[in-house]
């Protein structure tokens, strides 16, 4: 215990416009069993009474440093960067102001990077909460507790889709985040996957599966407009292009992961107009560097799809 107690854990508290949810927010993380870590608040020009309630708790020894920028920054993941390069601990939690957690999150996270020195991430499930604090649904994983590979965790999972969907659910080491290019930071909605992404490659990746944590979904926020407009398909192929370097993304695995992107952008294209259907479909064939080149691999994919199913039913005849 007295080597995980030396391990110090950064938590970040990016906050915009939360100030009711503030209060629950921190004395969730100062109410934490495991006791050695720092907050760091970093508040991006709030205008509601965001700064009254972060005041309240400017004299708390556990609170480092507040940081109130002049002008919004536009991107949650700029104030990520930040507060990561002002992080002082082994470990960083980006803690989202309008989330919480059960008082044993920091414990049972820490412990993971102990027992596996190679663990690079740690999360726990989650519990999707609406405005009123009434559950919607909760995340769920197999196994109590288990290290995956990074590169299986990204061939298997994240590869495909953001699968840690909530920042709050996470831990991860400082050293390697540091060593992350800033790329992410220029995304709006997509730069957590990205980062997530890049952290996988440096070790393994711990889930639990205990549900620790409570994330705070928004009928109203932001996000929930652009996924609307179908912009959010852009920035997840922009994404997808810049993973394309990583020696893990073949181009088998790569066109797998288009072709189910672009079935689900099917499934959702009656939902957006002209322009932004244009705009998606340019990125997509861009990808393949022309718009024949994009539409054969998806003949390919279909055919093979086809292939598969037919094999299936006939070894089910048979074995009749």
């Amino acid at each position: 215990m007295q080597t995980a107690l030396r391990m110090k854990v950064s938590v970040i508290l990016p906050n915009y416009n939360h100030a009711s949810y503030l209060n629950q927010r921190i004395d969730s993380i100062l109410s934490q069993t495991y006791r050695n870590f720092e907050i760091t608040i970093l508040d991006d020009c709030s205008t509601d009474n965001s700064k009254n309630v972060i005041e309240q708790y400017r004299q708390n020894p556990k609170v480092v440093e507040i940081i109130y920028n002049e002008t919004n920054s536009g991107s949650t993941f700029k104030q990520w960067s930040k507060g990561i390069s002002k992080a002082t601990g082994d470990f960083i939690w980006i803690a989202e102001s309008d989330d919480w957690c059960k008082n044993n999150f920091l414990e049972t996270m820490v412990n993971a990077f102990l027992e596996n020195e190679n663990c690079v991430v740690a999360y726990a499930q989650s519990y999707c909460i609406d405005e009123k604090g009434e559950m919607r649904w909760q995340s769920e994983h197999n196994k109590i507790a288990e290290y995956i590979s990074g590169d299986i965790f990204f061939k298997e999972r994240l590869a495909f889709g953001c699968t840690i969907f909530n920042a709050s659910m996470a831990v991860f080491k400082r050293e390697y985040a540091l060593q992350i290019p800033v790329a992410f930071t220029s995304f709006k909605l997509c730069g957590d996957w990205l980062f997530w992404i890049c952290m996988s490659s440096f070790g393994d990746v711990f889930i639990s599966g205990l549900v620790l944590n409570y994330f705070r979904k928004h009928d109203g926020n932001v996000s929930n407009s652009v996924y609307a407009s179908g912009y959010n398909f852009i920035e997840e192929l922009k994404v997808i292009e810049l993973v394309r370097n990583d020696s893990r993304a073949t181009p088998s695995l790569m066109n797998k992961v288009i072709y189910n992107k672009y079935n689900n952008y099917l499934y959702k294209k009656s939902r957006f107009n002209e322009n932004g259907i244009n705009d998606i479909e340019k990125v997509f064939y861009g990808l393949y560097g022309s718009k024949y080149a994009f539409i054969m691999m998806v003949f390919s994919m279909r055919a093979k799809t086809k292939m598969r199913k037919a094999a299936i039913r006939l070894k089910m005849f048979f074995q009749k």
